[in-house]
C-alpha cells in the first residue's frame, strides 16, 4: 500500500499506520543546510511528523517501529587516528551540530 501524504498531518499517518505490523521511519527534511535557514520546516516535518508516527504507531498497535537517523546525531568527533577517518557508533556521546541533526536526535531519544 502506499499513501502520499505529510507526516505532520496526524489524519493521514493514523491512515498509514492502521493494520501495519512494522514501520520503518524514514521521512525527514533532511538538507541539513535549508534546516538552518528553514528550521520552521525542520521542526514541522522531523519533530512534530515523528512525535505523529510514534503516538499513530502506538495507538495501531505496531508491534516494531524503526526509526533512521543519521550521524550528524554525533556532529564532530576527535580523531582515533589521525590516518583514519572516524568512525561512528552508538556509544559516542551526541554532539549535534544543526537543526537536522538536533531534531534527529530528539526522534532517536523520543523512540
Amino acid at each position: 500500500m502506499f499513501i502520499k501524504g505529510d507526516i505532520a498531518d496526524m489524519e493521514t499517518v493514523k491512515k498509514a499506520t492502521n493494520n501495519v505490523d512494522v514501520i520503518f521511519h524514514l521521512a525527514a527534511y533532511a538538507n541539513v543546510a535549508a534546516t538552518i535557514y528553514n528550521p520552521d520546516e525542520d521542526f514541522r516535518s522531523n519533530v512534530i511528523g515523528t512525535y505523529n508516527v510514534l503516538e499513530a504507531s502506538l495507538e495501531a498497535g505496531v508491534k516494531r517501529y524503526v526509526f533512521d537517523s543519521p550521524a550528524a546525531v554525533y556532529g564532530n568527533q576527535q580523531l582515533q587516528n589521525s590516518s583514519e577517518p572516524v568512525k561512528f557508533h552508538e556509544d559516542m556521546k551526541p554532539n549535534p551540530l544543526s537543526p537536522y541533526a538536533n531534531s534527529k536526535l530528539w526522534g532517536e531519544n523520543q523512540a
